[in-house]
């Protein structure tokens, strides 16, 4: 009996796994690629705070997941945070940022490459929420929440480059991010 090469079977537990992975679902992709709709002429911060109770859950559309940000830059849906994995990004997942009116959309350019005129900086996360919500009603009276709930979000800046630094330089001492 002829025998089968060592190096030939190093290669197996790898082939087997991939089928194994493929045939129980577990090699989908890990997030929908993302497509931000922005308002025409916005500049500043815009946040997403996921997992809202009541608030609208994010459309799919053509295989994207769709922001469409009001005028304010800040954006509430029901929906949880997708994570990404290393399988999109060796895929290519790319996500699509454009300015909208109500009759055009324009892609903006959002690439990290400076020379390419890029709109969208400063990407970051964060968890919001303290467990007790507290404040005052619109009669003056304080209150305090015991059941509100924490939840994530994420923001990113609009605008040019020098936009941007612009308005970190208003503010040396905060973070990142929106107020």
């Amino acid at each position: 009996m002829k025998r089968v090469p060592a190096w030939l079977l190093l290669p197996l537990p790898l082939l087997l796994s991939i089928v194994f992975a493929t045939e129980t679902g577990q090699a989908q992709q890990g997030r929908h690629p993302c497509r931000y709709l922005i308002p025409e002429g916005y500049v500043g911060w815009v946040q997403v705070d996921y997992q809202i109770e009541g608030a609208p859950v994010l459309p799919i559309e053509d295989g994207y997941r769709v922001y469409k940000f009001p005028p304010s830059g800040r954006l509430q849906t029901s929906s949880a945070v997708e994570v990404g994995t290393y399988a999109d990004l060796l895929s290519g997942l790319k996500d699509e940022y454009y300015y909208y009116s109500p009759d055009t959309q324009r892609p903006l350019p959002a690439g990290p490459n400076r020379a390419d005129g890029g709109m969208i900086w400063g990407h970051g996360d964060g968890q919001g929420g303290s467990g007790t919500a507290s404040g005052l009603h619109t009669s003056g009276e304080r209150f305090e929440d015991a059941s509100a709930k924490t939840y994530s979000y994420e923001y990113f800046f609009v605008g040019t480059e020098e936009e941007y630094k612009n308005y970190r330089a208003q503010d040396e001492n905060r973070a990142d991010g929106p107020e």
